[in-house]
Order: structure tokens, then sequence, then C-alpha cells
């Protein structure tokens, strides 16, 4: 019920979202306010009748640990325990000690056979079924690309889409969220946290040097494009928009998949070693600075493995985008001359001293804190680590 309430939430919040764009852009671009009056109606509206229907269905209520427990403390004190809370709708089972250990056993191998029948496979298809029929109905109502606000939307909607393929799977297979994210660990040393982004962060500069010498071998006029593409002009709510999405919105999403659930079915399916390398592998291809977001990915699936909890790593994940994000503003609006391939190339040997300076603190972290193979994963432990 919680998971169709959510859904319900994300599918009002899609619609209202769509109604804000639709009136934003009515005077400016009718044509693109009516494209994004079509998307209102094709995600949100249907979206939001079927959870309402699932939500009238009255599930059935298995009985609770409490009932079982007081079904024993009544027996041992030679009361039936139907004759006290006996009902239609609440039956007490009668359950030994030892059966109650032999079920939580059986829980734990439940929520085992959860990351054994989930198939990520379906994720990039999902998306890009959406994706592709979400241009199509943009490109019917001949929305307009050029627009920043268009822009910002369509980096939101793939993480949109993916949530709702979350929930989903979270009702079909029965995923406990909390217990993917886990608990704030807590007497953590934050400010050890602090020094490793900042860590993270300028190793991940060092590589972007690297690979930008790389590419102007390679690639020149692709990095030239990419680097030098016309800067459009942008209002405050599009700046504060796109802050919102690479900061809180990503964070979340990136390390509910990449570090919960693809961490998870990969060590389920091979073992925690596989596991680590892939989804790090998987985050790094993601994004343009492979190598760097590739070391990010080894940090943060270590983080998570020794605090049981993803809130470190979102909040990680959240303070580099917006280091990331803030030096790039700099850089933009202070840039009064184009880049050229001379001067890309000159940052070489500074991207070189940085991730020499940083790389070796960063796999010595990872290589003191690599896990086990035989170690458990956050979603079956219960204890929390106070170590960074």
């Amino acid at each position: 019920m919680k998971t169709l309430k959510v859904m319900s939430i994300i599918g009002i919040i899609y619609f209202l979202f769509c109604l804000l764009a639709n009136i934003g852009l009515s005077k400016s671009d009718p044509v693109a306010a009516a494209g994004w009056g079509l998307l209102s109606i094709f995600y949100a509206i249907p979206f939001s009748i079927v959870v309402l229907i699932q939500a009238l269905k009255k599930p059935h209520k298995a009985p609770s640990e409490p009932d079982i427990i007081l079904a024993n403390d009544l027996k041992e004190q030679g009361e039936s325990p139907k004759s006290e809370l006996g009902s239609p709708n609440r039956q007490i089972l009668k359950v030994e000690p030892e059966e109650v250990k032999i079920n939580e056993g059986l829980e734990s191998q439940q929520s085992y056979e959860v990351f054994k029948r989930l198939r990520l496979r379906w994720l990039p298809i999902w998306l890009v079924i959406s994706l592709i029929i979400t241009l199509v109905i943009m490109g019917i109502a001949k929305v307009n690309f050029k627009n920043p606000l268009i822009n910002n939307l369509m980096e939101l909607i793939p993480y949109v889409l993916a949530i709702i393929w979350l929930l989903f799977k979270k009702r079909k297979l029965n995923i406990q969220l909390m217990s993917l994210i886990g608990k704030p660990p807590k007497r953590y040393k934050w400010w050890k946290l602090i020094l490793g982004v900042l860590v993270v962060l300028l190793f991940s500069l060092g590589s972007a040097f690297v690979l930008n010498y790389c590419l102007s071998y390679w690639a020149p006029h692709f990095l030239l494009s990419h680097y030098n593409e016309p800067k459009q002009a942008y209002s405050t709510f599009n700046e504060v928009f796109k802050l919102f999405v690479a900061v809180l919105v990503a964070p979340f999403v990136e390390e509910l998949f990449f570090r919960g659930l693809m961490l998870h079915r990969f060590s389920v399916k091979w073992n925690i070693h596989v596991a680590i390398i892939l989804s790090s592998i998987l985050f790094g291809i993601l994004h343009f600075n492979f190598i760097g977001i590739t070391m990010v990915g080894f940090i943060m699936c270590i983080v998570y493995l020794k605090t049981r909890s993803l809130i470190p790593t979102m909040i990680m994940h959240s303070l580099n985008n917006l280091l990331a994000e803030s030096i790039t503003l700099l850089g933009s609006n202070g840039a009064k001359t184009p880049l050229t391939i001379d001067s890309m190339r000159s940052t070489f040997w500074s991207g070189i001293v940085l991730m020499a300076m940083t790389g070796p603190f960063l796999v010595y972290y990872i290589y003191r804190n690599w896990p086990k193979k035989d170690d458990d994963l956050p979603y079956f432990a219960k204890p929390f680590s106070d170590d960074f």
C-alpha cells in the first residue's frame, strides 16, 4: 500500500510538472505548450488510474511477528489464543521459539531470492522504449528542443522513468527499499566523508585533463564541439532546476540503482568482487569522464558495504556533483575565448600530477577495505560500521 501511495504521488507530481510547463510556454511557444499537455495526459492520467485500481484491492495480510509472540505467551499461560483474539480477519498462529528462528531464516532466504529473480536487463529496454515514445510525441507536437526548459526536463525524464520501473519491481518482487537504503550510521565521521569527496573530485579532475589530451588526438572535432558548444541564456529558474537535478535527483536515483540494486543483483548472480567491479565500470560508462567516474564507483561501493547505508554515498555523490557543477559554471562564465586543442593539451601534466597525488590514497583505501567474498550484503546485514 505504501508503494501505491508513492506511485500515486509521483504521478500527481509529474502531471503538475507538465501543467506548469504548459502554462509557462503557453504565450512564448504554444506548440510546445500543447506538447507538454499531451505528455501529461500520456503519462500521468493512465498511470494514476492503474495505481488507484490496484490500491482499492485488499491485499492478504499475513500474521505479524507480535501476533506469533503473543500466541506463544498465551499458550504458556494455558489460555487459548483463539478465544482471546480469534476473529476471521486476525488469526493467531501457534509457533514455538524454534519455529520463529526457522521463519527468520526463511525470510532471509526469501530476501535472497528477490535479487535472484530481479532482471535488470529490462530497465534499459523500458527506458529506451519510453524515451522513444516521449520524443515521438514531442516531435508530433513540434516541441522546441532548443528551449532551455525543455533541455532540463529531458534530463529529468529518465530518472522519473527509472523510479517508476523500480516501484513496479518493488511491488512485484516485494523489495524492501528501506532495507536497501539503510539507516544513517551512528557516530559516523562525516569530516572523513567530506575529505574523501575532495580527494575523489581532484582525481576525477585530473583524469578529465588526461582524457581531453587523448581525445585531442583521437577525436579533436568532437572535443571542440563538446566544450565550445554555444551557451544558451539560462534564466535563474532553469539554473536552479538544473542544479536540483544534478545535486538531488541524480545522486538519489543513481545510488539506488548502481550501489543498491545492481550491487546486490550482481553479488547474488556471481560474487561481491565481480559486483563491485562491474557496477563501477557500468557507472563510469554512462559518464563522459570514464576513468574518474569509475573510481568514484569503486569508492561508493566500499563506503556502502562498510556503512550498510546508501545515505553516506548519496551525500558524497551530491557534494561531488555540486562541486563539479560549480567548477563548470565558474569556468563557463570566466571563459572569454573558446577552448583550443593546444589549451586542452597543455593541461596534460596537470592531470598527471593530480592523479599521482590522489590515486595512491584511493587505491590504498580500496585495498584496505576490500570485502571478502562471503561478506554479508547490506540488504541482509544489520550492523553498521562507524569508519569511513
